[in-house]
């Protein structure tokens, strides 16, 4: 029990000291090239395109299902 608690302890900490890297990286890329970076009313921008992307698909899917039921509707006639 205590092995698998050190074993997690160890993990913890590993996670912590990779995401603070993580990080730094990050910081530092955002300081020497901003160009990687996109503002955050562009992000949500390009996250309104997908949701809108998204309920199109599902109104498509909608649109082949009922085309769906009347093939087989008619099938049944």
């Amino acid at each position: 029990m205590t092995e698998q608690i050190n074993r997690s302890v160890a993990a913890a900490i590993s996670n912590n000291v990779l995401a603070d890297r993580l990080n730094r990286r990050i910081q530092q890329l955002a300081e020497t090239a901003p160009e990687l970076f996109i503002t955050r009313e562009d992000a949500e921008a390009v996250g309104y395109r997908a949701e809108d992307e998204k309920n199109k698909t599902q109104q498509e899917l909608a649109e082949e299902d009922a085309e769906t039921e009347l093939v087989l509707a008619a099938e049944e006639v």
